[in-house]
């Protein structure tokens, strides 16, 4: 939904040169099923945390990549009107599971009270002091933090080898 707000903005402005929109959203899925997206505010922030807190969970990514083409001329040697081409939507997901360590209240606190748990799923920032808190991560790092790059970047690469992008 995102990226077809994106793109229906691009389109309405500029459609005489090729656009790439990407747009992705991370939730985390604790070992009990739960999703976490952002907190809202510092207690509920812990309480994800604690739910965390010694266990394997599940950082998800949904990316949507959308290639609007160039808008063509169509006309009958009079006045030109344009056309705008279908637009490629490409939709994906990636999933890393990553442990955490055993963790304090006082440790969960501390963390909140930085602030750094504000605006991010599971209410942690891998690559921020958090990242110290992973014994183990299966997949893709960056897709933890939230964009998972190396699944971008093939998915790029495919829609420009299929000729959709230029």
């Amino acid at each position: 939904a995102k990226a077809a707000q994106v793109a229906a903005c691009v389109r309405a402005g500029d459609s005489t040169r090729q656009a790439l929109i990407l747009a992705a959203d991370t939730v985390v899925q604790a070992a009990d099923g739960s999703i976490l997206e952002k907190p809202d505010g510092e207690g509920d922030a812990a309480r994800m945390l604690a739910s965390l807190a010694g266990t394997t969970h599940a950082v998800h990514t949904g990316v949507s990549l959308v290639v609007l083409p160039a808008a063509v001329a169509a006309g009958d040697g009079g006045e030109e009107a344009t056309t705008a081409p279908r637009a490629t939507f490409v939709e994906f997901s990636e999933t890393t599971a990553v442990t955490f360590a055993p963790l304090s209240a006082a440790e969960i606190d501390a963390y909140v009270a930085t602030g750094e748990a504000d605006g991010k799923a599971g209410a942690y920032g891998i690559q921020g002091a958090a990242g110290a808190w992973v014994s183990r991560l299966e997949g893709c790092y960056f897709n933890v933090v939230g964009l998972p790059l190396h699944a971008v970047g093939r998915e790029v690469a495919a829609l420009v080898a299929a000729g959709v992008l230029v």
